[in-house]
């Protein structure tokens, strides 16, 4: 406080409460004009959709009435609807709490453009996230954006959530968040093993993700084995199909920032926070608008962005000498690669990638090669032993034929060649 006022705490939240949400009475009142609001909605923008549920309840004792209770609102406007088909096929879904009188949620559904700027398609105010909101809140939203049955979804891994992507068909790619799977995982084995989770990933290719996967094991068999029991395809790079279609992404934060952004809405009364909502993604809009006009009328034929991620990537490929053999293939030369690599834009593959899932290949054969050729010197060193036990044996007590005896030093001398040429292996095996 200034002028070194001492305030009690809780006066401090009342006026704070009254200041920002209003009179219980108010907020109540604004419950009460949800039904107009939707109407004028769909008055002012006819292509909108936009939906109220409301909860029937039961008569009290003496009464005949029903009366209806807020449940759930969704919006998506037109406009947004429509950029979509100017998005990559990602969405990010992600719910957060309100701070309002009455417990709810906010939940978002946010897309990328061309310049990388977060989208936000629809939004909702539920009573929780949990199946069946989760449910109706796709529902909603495939209906006013249908493509996003062809997109990749990513999100945490809310069980509600997770059961009612369903919703969407078998189109769709589910991706998992993966800073929540690293955050569960470091509370779990803590941060010494967070580079091992990202490496795994991250694996470019299955060899990959079973050598990093492996390596772990090595150092950390329980955190490997949590790992292992996650599906890879909702997670790991290397099992996204088709390869490429999480664009970079692996998280959810673009959603989750917006959740952040719209901080100070979520103290407000429904109605208001509602509307201020709108008002903030439509002036958003307008402003990358008025950039783009800005953009056209200086005849710049990219954005912005595009010229930055031009230029970034011709300084990278500054050594790179490209030898085209077609319209969507080449053959890319480089100092450290003299022999180059084919790059196929039409199968969005290049031979480096084959390499290294080759060299990871070959790596794991190796490591099952050495592994079993210690087994074969185990194996051959006990057999030695028992020989030898029969030897003794026979001299000591049995008196056995000498051929027994001439039998086991046979075996013993197998036995020893056996070992002799596992070491070969081994050794030529490391270089």
């Amino acid at each position: 406080m200034h002028y070194h006022e001492t305030v009690n705490y809780e006066a401090a939240r009342v006026y704070r409460s009254s200041i920002i949400r209003g009179s219980l009475q108010e907020q109540m009142q604004q419950y009460q004009k949800l039904p107009a609001y939707i109407l004028r909605l769909q008055e002012l923008h006819p292509n909108i959709v936009a939906d109220l549920q409301l909860l029937s309840t039961t008569p009290t004792e003496g009464s005949t009435t029903t009366s209806n209770r807020f449940q759930r609102i969704f919006i998506c406007p037109h406009q947004h609807a429509q950029s979509f088909a100017f998005c990559r096929p990602f969405v990010a879904l992600d719910g957060t709490f309100l701070k309002g009188q009455w417990v709810s949620t906010l939940l978002l559904a946010v897309a990328v453009d061309g310049n990388g700027h977060s989208i936000p398609l629809a939004w909702a105010v539920v009573e929780s996230e949990n199946t069946n909101s989760w449910q109706w809140f796709l529902q909603h939203l495939l209906t006013a954006v249908p493509d996003v049955a062809k997109a990749t979804i990513i999100s945490d891994r809310d069980k509600g959530l997770i059961a009612a992507e369903g919703t969407l068909g078998s189109n769709i790619t589910r991706a998992y968040c993966c800073f929540h799977l690293c955050k569960n995982f470091i509370s779990k084995y803590g941060r010494n093993f967070e580079s091992d989770f990202w490496k795994i990933c991250r694996s470019s290719s299955v060899s990959q993700y079973e050598f990093n996967l492996s390596q772990l094991a090595t150092n950390k068999p329980a955190a490997a084995q949590y790992l292992r029991l996650i599906p890879p395809e909702f997670w790991v790079t290397a099992f996204f199909s088709p390869l490429g279609s999480r664009f970079g992404y692996v998280s959810s934060n673009l959603v989750e920032s917006m959740n952040a952004m719209l901080l100070p809405e979520r103290n407000l009364p429904i109605l208001d926070m509602l509307n201020t909502i709108w008002h903030r993604f439509m002036e958003q809009r307008t402003k990358r608008l008025e950039v783009a006009q800005q953009e056209l009328a200086s005849n710049q034929r990219y954005t912005t962005f595009a010229i930055q991620q031009l230029r970034e990537y011709g300084r990278r490929s500054g050594g790179l000498q490209v030898l085209r053999s077609g319209p969507d293939e080449a053959q890319v030369l480089s100092v450290n690669s003299p022999t180059g690599h084919i790059v196929n834009l039409a199968t969005r593959r290049c031979t480096s990638f084959d390499v290294i899932e080759l060299s990871s290949r070959v790596i794991e054969l190796l490591l099952r090669v050495i592994g079993l050729s210690l087994q074969v010197i185990e194996l051959s060193l006990r057999v030695i032993e028992l020989s030898l036990r029969v030897i003794e044996l026979s001299l000591q007590v049995i008196k056995l034929p000498s051929r027994v005896i001439e039998l086991a030093s046979r075996v013993i001398e197998l036995a020893s060649r056996v070992i002799k040429l596992s070491f070969h292996v081994i050794v030529h095996s490391m270089t």
